[in-house]
């Protein structure tokens, strides 16, 4: 069996884990700051 190729410091393989990791990450950081932010009103 070959061993796993490399990209970056990422193994191919976990690639798609490690991207949906920091995309759930980030939906989390964006809700944060969507919370602390002023209501915005629109007249």
């Amino acid at each position: 069996m070959a061993a796993p190729q490399r990209a970056g410091h990422f193994t191919i393989a976990k690639y798609p884990l490690e991207l949906f990791l920091r995309v759930i990450s980030l939906s989390l950081e964006t809700r944060k700051i969507g919370k602390v932010l002023p209501k915005l009103e629109i007249s």
